[in-house]
């Protein structure tokens, strides 16, 4: 009646569960298709018979052991990994750090014994997060990035230069306590170079610990035990059980279960890593990390972010994906001026910039920004060649209207051969401003060599523009 079709099983281990495919019986005979998550370690032949009664089987696997122990993948993560620097002027000794907020009741035990936060590091520039291994975290010795109202900086912005990143990873120390508890404390975001904004808020408890270390202030910390990857699940409760006994709260309660955030134990602190997941690599122009109201505090410690790189160093092993799902090779993206090197701009239209109207936010090579919209002119690429496994050539382009004068496109973007001119494929812009991907197919076309002409002949005061900001060729199917 409420139009489901369908119920997902899961866990824990769902094939521990004695009345597993009972419980799946009894969904088909309702009408609904179960499906099944499994880790796969307790499936045999009889249990691959059983399991039948299922619509769909997903199998989940850890492979963060292969990281460890094959040279390729490990030599892959550690290209794809880099770290940020912090600007030098933003620092803060971690001595100030009692002048971040106020933190009500330090002046007596055990809260008046606490460190600097950063003291047990000493000269200490790098470390790494246990359940993060090969993130190497890099920093000034002693210093971070202050955040808070009482600092006079609630907010902080970082430029990454149109860096493209999958995830970004934030060493931070919590400046939070009880005070803070069931609230949102801070939010960080990322800018797109489209202008998109990425966000996430941080909640106490949950995404950030309280600062202060087991070492000092003992039962009051909410870093006590062992925080074991569970995946975000816990066992299985017995038919008679309420709730599980480690879950049942002492003083605080046991953040091994309830917090997703991982820890970094020092006799001086708790440190946290708060991770923003892009879901896929993506351009980011900057980045902002700010405190909500004026009680809490950050101090941003080091920043390191997984990038799209090192994936050639797969090729050849049995790891590097097949060339239909390859990330593709980027000919040219357009961030600065510099980007045109090799290409002929020819008339007064084309520049690499950003727009104070349209688009702000990202630069991209256009005929507009430079002389307006009834400025001419065309770009031409180097030459290059298409190789055996680039069937599609990706265009990340905008731009107004085109119109065929003289059978020819007057506002478009051509693929034509290096040596006759012909002209082999056409892409015309959508009429917005908006960045769209354009995909043309180069079936017929592997092994040519071919450049690429953005044409600008629309002299009509409006929509008379076109502009580019990355192209790729790829194996990959749409």
């Amino acid at each position: 009646k409420i139009g489901v079709f369908h119920v997902a099983m899961g866990g824990g281990e769902a094939l521990e569960r004695e009345d597993l495919f009972e419980l799946a019986a009894h969904a088909r005979s309702v009408g609904l298709v179960p499906n099944l998550t499994t880790n796969g370690r307790l499936v045999d032949a009889r249990m691959a018979d059983r399991l039948r009664v299922f619509g769909q089987v997903n199998l989940s696997l850890d492979g963060s052991l292969l990281f460890k122990d094959q040279n390729a993948l490990r030599s892959y993560q550690e290209a794809r990994l880099k770290s940020i620097e912090l600007p030098k002027e933003n620092l803060m000794p971690d001595a100030q750090w009692n002048t971040l907020r106020t933190f009500k009741a330090y002046g007596h035990q055990p809260w008046a014994s606490l460190q600097p936060p950063l003291q047990a590091l000493g000269d200490q520039s790098e470390v790494m997060v246990t359940g993060l291994e090969g993130v190497k975290f890099k920093f000034q010795p002693r210093q971070f990035v202050p955040i808070s109202f009482a600092s006079g900086r609630s907010s902080w912005s970082l430029s990454l230069s149109n860096l493209a990143c999958k995830k970004i990873y934030l060493l931070v120390i919590p400046f939070v306590d009880n005070h803070d508890v069931y609230s949102s404390v801070a939010r960080v975001a990322v800018e797109t170079s489209d202008g998109a904004v990425l966000a996430r808020t941080l909640h106490v408890p949950g995404d950030l610990d309280w600062w202060t270390p087991p070492a000092i202030v003992g039962e009051f910390a909410t870093a006590r035990q062992p925080r074991t990857d569970r995946f975000g699940l816990l066992p299985l409760l017995k038919p008679a059980q309420g709730d599980w006994a480690e879950g049942r709260p002492p003083a605080f309660p046991q953040s091994a279960y309830w917090a997703n955030c991982r820890q970094l134990h020092l006799s001086s602190a708790i440190l946290n890593v708060v991770e923003m997941d892009l879901g896929r690599p993506r351009l980011l122009k900057s980045l902002n990390v700010s405190t909500l109201g004026t009680a809490p505090a950050l101090g941003v410690v080091a920043i390191a972010a997984e990038t799209d790189q090192g994936l050639g160093l797969l090729d050849g092993t049995p790891y590097a994906p097949p060339e239909k799902f390859a990330a593709g090779r980027v000919l040219f993206a357009f961030q600065k001026p510099g980007d045109t090197l090799g290409w002929r701009l020819e008339g007064e239209a084309f520049s690499v910039t950003s727009d104070s109207r349209l688009f702000p936010s990202f630069p991209t090579l256009n005929s507009l920004a430079r002389a307006g919209e009834t400025a001419t002119g065309q770009a031409v690429s180097p030459e290059f060649a298409i190789r055996t496994n680039e069937n599609w050539m990706v265009l990340e382009m905008h731009g107004g209207d085109s119109a065929t004068v003289g059978g020819q496109c007057n506002l478009c973007v051509r693929l034509v051969d290096a040596q006759s001119g012909a002209v082999l494929r056409e892409a015309l812009p959508k009429g917005s401003q908006i960045v769209i991907e354009e995909r043309v197919g180069l079936e017929g076309l592997q092994g040519k060599r071919v450049r690429l002409e953005i044409v600008d002949r629309n002299t009509a005061p409006t929509f008379a523009w076109i502009g580019l900001r990355k192209v790729t060729l790829t194996g990959n199917e749409p």
